[in-house]
């Protein structure tokens, strides 16, 4: 955007702020209109997870906010305009990302690895079985996270 300068606060005004073709219009509000719309979408897409933001629960709030966003972006690089043979490795980390981070929300690891939970038994110790599937969960667990991030290291890629 030029900046004209000139003897008075209300000719520079008048040159840098309103619009001389559409003279009801300021120059200011140009591109506002877009951001007000954007800014609306972006709370109807992120409203379910600003509601449940607790300020004791960090990586909820952000894993949650970051699987959104990986969403929305998904849609674009699927359909983007970048050749196929940079395009697809991009959105198969993408979606990977997107199921590590969906895991680790649900926290379903142990149920993965075969523990069934039962209410009746809750209280007990655990059985050699449900040992062993606990502590393979922990491992699956611990290994999902390290991929998380792995993946997350090459997001300032993932654009369109």
């Amino acid at each position: 955007m030029k900046i004209v300068l000139t003897d008075s606060f209300f000719k520079s005004f008048k040159e840098n702020v309103i619009d001389r073709h559409i003279w009801y219009k300021f120059k200011f509000w140009k591109h506002k209109w877009y951001d007000l719309i954007r800014g609306l979408k972006n709370l109807k897409a992120y409203f379910k997870v600003v509601i449940g933001i607790y300020p004791w629960n960090a990586d909820y709030t952000i894993l949650a906010l970051t699987k959104i966003s990986l969403k929305r972006l998904l849609k674009y690089l699927e359909d983007g305009s970048e050749v196929p043979e940079t395009r697809l490795p991009k959105v198969k980390d993408v979606k990977r990302t997107i199921e590590l981070i969906d895991h680790h929300l649900k926290d379903d690891y142990a149920e993965r690895c075969g523990w069934e939970p039962d209410l009746e038994t809750i209280f007990e110790p655990p059985t050699e079985e449900e040992s062993k599937s606990l502590k393979k969960s922990y491992k699956l667990q611990e290994l999902e996270w390290d991929e998380l991030f792995i993946h997350l290291k090459k997001m300032r890629s993932w654009w369109e």
